[in-house]
């Protein structure tokens, strides 16, 4: 009889213990959760569209508006749960490029990213549409 109370004991503290983390598990941002549209400020018109594919992730500027001098960045990299390290380059509607660049892409949350880029630019953008 003192074994099965020890070992509800036991059983009742590693209980209370993972449920926590499994909690945290399941609420944790994942690659899944770059997919996306994504803006400068929470509602506002998205900017950015990031689309997954296993582990890969790419992302491109977003413009409404139509011009031959028009430039916009993509890039693409891989994930590892809720951090990706990808590469961005300027591309311009005439053909021209921009000097590339590296940057770490975060999911703080499920709705918001932070970019930290070696150039030095940085940008927390806001989830506006699935």
């Amino acid at each position: 009889m003192i074994i099965r109370p020890a070992f509800l004991a036991l059983a009742v503290a590693l209980g209370l213990a993972a449920g926590p983390a499994v909690a945290q598990q399941a609420g944790a941002p994942r690659t899944a959760d770059f997919a996306g549209q994504w803006a400068a400020r929470p509602g506002a018109a998205a900017g950015v569209e990031m689309r997954v594919r296993g582990n890969r992730v790419e992302a491109r500027e977003l413009f409404t508006t139509p011009g031959q001098d028009r430039c916009g960045t993509q890039g693409r990299g891989q994930a590892r749960g809720a951090s990706a390290q990808m590469q961005f380059q300027g591309r311009c509607a005439n053909g021209r490029t921009t000097p590339a660049t590296q940057c770490t892409v975060t999911l703080e949350t499920r709705d918001r990213v932070r970019t930290q880029c070696r150039n030095g630019h940085q940008a927390v953008l806001f989830r506006v549409g699935r």
